[in-house]
């Protein structure tokens, strides 16, 4: 007898309640899920596996979390779902004609699920594939809260939302996010990282999640930004700028608010900035690679305003007006030299 399977992915990451995404959300328990997501769609699960997928799915919100999200990624599947392979799985899954067919749609289904609980196993970009919402390179997007707060997430930003009674966590998996905060005494709103939190004393501030640390920014009112792992905090004001690690918090910075802020209306502004690092920025807004020597290029500075959402004319436009050649060997791969 099959049985009815439980739509734990049907509840609103931004509904209020007691949604902990990151408690025990371990590859451990990302490989079970998924096992559990493959038993669950064979058609062979009775009453008694589906009283123990529940008991398991209560013994921690960690559990559920996970079940959820391979609820999540399966349906991203579903939207590919006129491609031929995944209509023959789905009819295959659907079909009770031959246990050829059905176990070799369970071997199908378990392939995706395990292949989904290796990718979650992958650290940073496994929570990005698994994020409740993320942006593809160059993209960007605005995404409203239930309690009125605006997230505009960057090109490659993953975020998820954690939203109850006490308070409103954002965890930003990657990438960089600015925030707009609707006011709410009763509720603190906290992004965190791995390096630390940044905790709105006010309405805007941009988060930017990079390898080894965490860069926070203030636009409007102020933030306490605090280090994970030692009781470090610094209260930043608007045109202040500080890097937290998992156990300190760097020195306070002045900074251009706006410029900080330019790249939710798709430019990039620089002043007398080295033009590694701007290499390096307009490569998160473009597919392939951007390829050059340091070294090289250290002695080159620019100053400017470049557009990125047209990641080519900016090259074009840094080509004109700094001493260096541009080869496109393909449109995945520009080599960028110090002109000779």
């Amino acid at each position: 007898m099959r049985s009815a399977i439980p739509d734990i992915g049907a509840q609103s990451a931004l509904r209020q309640g007691t949604h902990q995404p990151q408690a025990g959300l371990t590859a451990d328990v990302i490989a079970r899920a998924a096992e559990w997501y493959a038993q669950l769609h064979s058609g062979d699960s009775g009453a008694a596996e589906l009283a123990e997928f529940e008991r398991w799915r209560q013994q921690d919100p960690g559990h559920a979390e996970a079940y959820a999200r391979m609820e999540k990624l399966w349906a991203r599947f579903d939207t590919v779902s006129s491609k031929p392979a995944v209509l023959a799985l789905n009819k295959a899954l659907k079909s009770g004609a031959g246990k050829r067919k059905k176990l070799t749609a369970q071997v199908l289904l378990l392939c995706i699920a395990v292949f989904a609980a290796w990718f979650a196993s992958q650290s940073m970009f496994g929570k990005y594939m698994l994020a409740d919402y993320r942006t593809a390179i160059g993209e960007q997007r605005v995404i409203e809260l239930s309690d009125q707060s605006r997230i505009t997430l960057n090109t490659q930003s993953a975020i998820d939302i954690d939203f109850s009674g006490r308070q409103r966590r954002v965890t930003l998996q990657r990438g960089e996010i600015m925030i707009d905060v609707a006011k709410d005494s009763t509720r603190p709103f906290i992004v965190e990282t791995a390096h630390g939190t940044a905790r709105a004393l006010g309405t805007q501030y941009i988060v930017k999640r990079e390898a080894d640390a965490t860069r926070v920014t203030v636009l409007e009112s102020s933030v306490q930004a605090c280090a994970a792992k030692v009781e470090a905090c610094v209260t930043l004001t608007p045109g202040e700028q500080t890097t937290i690690t998992p156990d300190a918090v760097q020195p306070v910075s002045v900074v251009n608010a706006q410029a900080a802020a330019a790249w939710s209306k798709h430019m990039l502004v620089v002043d007398d900035q080295p033009l590694a690092q701007v290499l390096t920025e307009l490569a998160r807004y473009r597919y392939g690679r951007i390829v050059f020597n340091a070294d090289e290029i250290a002695g080159l500075r620019v100053s400017g305003v470049y557009a990125l959402d047209d990641t080519d004319r900016t090259l074009e436009v840094l080509l004109a007006t700094t001493p260096i050649r541009i080869k496109r060997y393909t449109p995945l791969l520009i080599v960028v030299q110090a002109a000779k």
